[in-house]
């Protein structure tokens, strides 16, 4: 069952951070902070000694977890090199309850760091995650990019008073989704979930991209244009109505047994999988009466 959450998710404290001019956005106010090597550890200290009970560092320009990349074979080699940058004072956060383990989220260019202070590691944890994941902050001060979170919060608000900005898009959607379960009516408990077996079936074989091959003589020299669509919204339209639950089968005695409501209902309903009426038999062709 997809149920409604029962608790208030709660905001993190969090910053704003500029890797390559040290600028920090704390609440209403701008520091230019030292950065040292910019190593995590390092950017961790000089951004909690100046906002103590950060919980969220969000990096606005620099990419430190860029720097030597030209060392490594990947990018996500360098990447990952960055995040384990052996610090004193810091160890890899492993998360509590169902995020136990949870530990850095490794990416070219989103990557996720989780820490937690060496001497505590069963303490809060701080996160230092790249601005790009929610919007591009290309050429915007560590102020505007606060502002845009600030403009986001405000109007979610207009629809869910208790939403909260999480680490990422999708957690929030995912979250903000799941208050959307009616309290009251048919779907209180929450909204009945596919079969492992139906989910294993549509994952395998439901692909989302097109690929289409243009063979000679149809493709010329040089291609006219290059067109992409992206279609990320798309999702909010196309599952507005879509199954859940177990799907049921009628069968077309069966749905012409039923009344004229029950019938609406059956081809309304978001729970059942409809097949078409078998094709009359023919009649048996008699043979033809020779001629007098």
């Amino acid at each position: 069952m997809s149920k409604r959450p029962n608790f208030t998710q709660q905001a993190r404290s969090t910053v704003f951070l500029d890797a390559a001019t040290g600028d920090l956005a704390v609440r209403d106010r701008v520091v230019r902070l030292d950065l040292g090597a910019r190593t995590p550890g390092e950017i961790l200290d000089a951004v909690l000694a100046t906002a103590p009970g950060t919980e969220r560092i969000y990096i606005t320009a620099g990419a430190p977890w860029h720097d030597g990349a030209e060392r490594y074979h990947t990018l996500k080699d360098a990447v990952a090199a960055w995040l384990n940058t052996p610090s004193e004072r810091r160890t890899t956060a492993v998360g509590s309850g169902r995020d136990k383990l949870a530990g850095h989220f490794v990416h070219q260019r989103q990557p996720v760091g989780r820490y937690t202070p060496a001497t505590a590691p069963d303490s809060g944890s701080t996160e230092l995650r790249s601005m790009g994941k929610w919007f591009d902050p290309n050429g915007a001060d560590v102020v505007t990019c606060r502002q845009a979170f600030t403009l986001l919060r405000q109007a979610l608000h207009r629809h869910w008073d208790d939403a909260v900005l999480t680490g990422s898009p999708s957690q929030t959607g995912r979250d903000l989704w799941s208050r959307t379960v009616p309290t009251t009516g048919k779907w209180a408990g929450g909204y009945p979930v596919l079969s492992e077996e139906l989910r294993a079936l549509l994952h395998a074989t439901g692909g989302q991209g097109r690929t289409e091959l243009i063979l000679p003589p149809r493709v010329p020299e040089q291609l006219p244009a290059l067109v992409e669509y992206d279609r990320t919204f798309a999702y909010a339209k196309h599952l507005w109505k879509s199954p859940v639950g177990t799907p049921r089968r009628i069968t077309a005695a069966a749905f012409g047994a039923m009344t004229g409501q029950e019938q609406v209902k059956a081809l309304m309903s978001c729970t059942t999988s409809r097949t078409s009426p078998p094709a009359p038999a023919r009649p048996p062709t008699r043979p033809a009466r020779p001629s007098t």
